[in-house]
């Protein structure tokens, strides 16, 4: 397989801890362990970029793309290993619903899966993200300040970390995670997942569709925020908490925010701009072919963003 990859890409090489085999017109993408418990943005545990990027440069080779993995034990690894685990096991469920080409194979049964319960944290409440001094948040906050015209961004650093009916460590289910940015654009939520132009990795769009997935199951209220309860107005909150209160979105758009992407995008050439962004046009056409997402209004889009 990594003959035709890099015959259609360039691309010479695919990470370890995560395995890829076409078989009988098909890929195979195995998750190894410590792709089940590794953070989501990590070449082993992308599976749902891998899974995209290489379907569509291929496409010839394949119809249906399977992700093979074994169930692990909550005994067996620590607290934040299982969480990232349970994480995955919620990308999946969401991964398989999306795409008609994308199957499992697993003693784990997805059927029946179920956010019931589900509540996320907020800002300021517990697991709430910390904001690093590292160059990405310097650029998230830069464009938070600025917020340019052609974007529409509200605020930054919005938890996501899922818990059991209550936000307290000890019912926590997901890892916490933040999006890097977002805005409220009448009935659109904008989401976008930001990198500078040194990170590369397949792992934007298993963040973006993480992040995407889970704040439109909360503005469908498959997941919730903890009723009565008062929160305060950390990072624009407010005005968030108010579109999911009063139901007011009804359309999610992802949008991945970088001057560069990883070479699979473009198709690992050296091609002027205006080709470039032909290409990434069929790939975002490609990722958003989806009858779920259609039905839930969903779509993914890439925006250029220079450093500032």
């Amino acid at each position: 397989m990594l003959v035709e990859l890099s015959q259609a890409t360039s691309v010479k090489k695919l990470p370890e801890n995560i395995q890829f085999e076409i078989k009988n017109g098909d890929l195979y993408i195995t998750m190894t362990p410590k792709g089940l418990i590794s953070n989501m943005q990590d070449d082993c545990a992308a599976f749902e970029g891998w899974a995209i990027l290489i379907k569509y440069w291929l496409s010839q080779y394949i119809n249906l793309v399977y992700v093979i993995f074994s169930p692990i034990s909550r005994d067996d690894y620590s607290k934040a290993e299982y969480m990232h685990y349970q994480r995955f096991i919620y990308r999946l469920h969401i991964f398989v619903n999306t795409y008609k080409w994308a199957r499992y194979i697993s003693n784990y049964s997805l059927e029946g899966y179920s956010t019931k319960g589900f509540v996320l944290n907020t800002p300021g409440s517990d697991s709430d993200v910390k904001v690093a001094s590292h160059k990405e948040a310097q650029f998230e906050r830069a464009l938070v300040d600025i917020k340019p015209p052609f974007l529409c961004i509200n605020d930054h650093q919005l938890p996501v970390g899922v818990f059991d009916t209550k936000v307290e460590s000890s019912k926590q289910i997901m890892n916490s995670g933040a999006i890097d940015l977002w805005g409220i654009d009448g009935n659109v939520l904008n989401i976008y997942e930001l990198k500078i132009a040194s990170n590369k990795k397949v792992g934007i769009i298993t963040e973006l569709f993480f992040y995407v997935n889970i704040l439109n199951d909360l503005m469908k209220h498959r997941i919730n925020y903890e009723k009565n309860r008062e929160y305060d107005d950390i990072r624009s909150f407010s005005l968030l908490y108010d579109a999911y209160q009063k139901r007011k979105i009804s359309n999610v758009k992802g949008v991945f925010l970088s001057p560069s992407l990883h070479p699979l995008f473009f198709g690992g050439y050296k091609r002027k701009e205006l080709e470039k962004a032909s290409i990434i046009i069929k790939l975002l056409d490609f990722i958003n072919e989806s009858e779920r997402l259609k039905a839930e209004n969903i779509r993914f889009t890439y925006q250029y963003q220079q450093e500032l």
